[in-house]
């Protein structure tokens, strides 16, 4: 499932300069990645269930719960049991995608509104775009990054069913836990940027030069040995200049890993409340269109008002579900606002969220 940074039509009320400025410049405008359709979920019920409509939707709020708090104890909880138990209240579309899987989908503000009320953490659409590196190697010198693409020249038929069971592995990881990911396209320029060695080693610095073409929010390093006693992970989290290892027994975990630490830094307990935001450098019309149209993508804004535009600094009155580190951390997916520093915003509110307009001439 391939994210898009692209920003969702406008569905807030927004005051102020230029309304309709905003709405011609839209797709000019920058977003945070966006996991699309959070609240369908694909399950495949047991083969002896004798009613696969229920069993599906049950097993699709188990995988939703997971999917929206975070959380993967959440479908164990005494908390949330009546929302498994009675799942089919809550399911808005329900069908077969083959003879095996079913696709369910759910009610998203009835079900935001009731984990908000049990003071449950949601986690919203706006997620770290991932951009996955991935070197296996099979011994005998037989080894392979896996790219959007799979190349099998000089791979063993054997080798190449195992990549693409590898990649149906991660891709169905991501899709449970929500996690919108990217492979990178292995063409000439990733060529000359990265190879094998430099994969295998966790030469964090060429790996995240490789990765800018992407403009990703983190890289997610694996390295994957194919032994006679199976296999051999380790996974490397390059974000915001960090690095974090994790030593793992299977493919499962480091994605299990990875949307772990994700939902710790962005999910939200609560709901709404007014919340102040400057953003510098906002130096033309169509600065300002891609700043509105970027915040009004953001499903953790409920409303977004213009206070002041003094043609350099945009200041803004928002309904934002979150705390300000929260809010500050998806403001910034996608890379066209970054925090403000302490000088840049000496003029500004202690109580104002400052944050700069980026270089966003190769902002996709």
């Amino acid at each position: 499932m391939m994210p898009q940074r692209v920003a969702r039509g406008t569905r807030r009320r927004v005051s102020g300069i230029g309304s309709i400025a905003i709405c011609l410049l839209l797709p000019l405008a920058a977003a945070a990645a966006t996991f699309p359709d959070l609240y369908t979920v694909t399950v495949v019920p047991g083969p002896g269930s004798r009613d696969r409509r229920a069993e599906s939707e049950r097993l699709g709020m188990e995988q939703l719960l997971t999917r929206v708090t975070g959380r993967r104890d959440a479908l164990a909880s005494p908390d949330l049991a009546h929302l498994i138990d009675g799942a089919q209240s809550y399911v808005t579309s329900w069908g077969p995608l083959d003879s095996e899987r079913y696709q369910v989908g759910f009610n998203a503000s009835r079900i935001t509104s009731e984990l908000t009320r049990l003071n449950w953490p949601v986690w919203s659409a706006e997620r770290p775009l991932t951009l996955l590196w991935i070197a296996v190697d099979f011994g005998n010198g037989q080894r392979a990054l896996m790219g959007e693409m799979l190349a099998d020249e000089g791979l063993a038929p054997e080798i190449v069913d195992f990549m693409q069971s590898l990649r149906m592995e991660l891709d169905t990881a991501a899709s449970e836990r929500g996690l919108p990911i990217v492979y990178p396209l292995l063409d000439l320029p990733d060529q000359q940027a990265l190879g094998f060695a430099e994969v295998w080693g966790g030469f964090d610095g060429l790996i995240e030069r490789a990765s800018q073409r992407y403009n990703p929010d983190a890289e997610l390093v694996g390295r994957i040995a194919v032994t006679d006693f199976g296999l051999e992970v380790r996974w490397m989290l390059l974000q915001n200049g960090r690095s974090q290892a994790l030593l793992a027994t299977t493919v499962r975990e480091g994605v299990d890993w990875l949307a772990d630490q994700y939902a710790a830094e962005f999910s939200i307990v609560g709901g709404a409340r007014m919340t102040r935001i400057a953003v510098l450098d906002v130096d033309s019309l169509a600065a300002y269109g891609r700043v509105m149209s970027h915040l009004e993508s953001l499903s953790v804004l409920r409303s977004v008002d213009v206070e002041g535009f003094d043609g350099t600094t945009l200041n803004l009155r928002v309904a934002a579900r979150g705390d300000d580190r929260v809010i500050e951390r998806v403001l910034t997916l996608g890379g066209l606002l970054v925090p403000a520093s302490a000088g840049d915003a000496s003029s500004a509110s202690t109580s104002t969220l400052s944050f700069r307009l980026a270089d966003s001439g190769t902002q996709q």
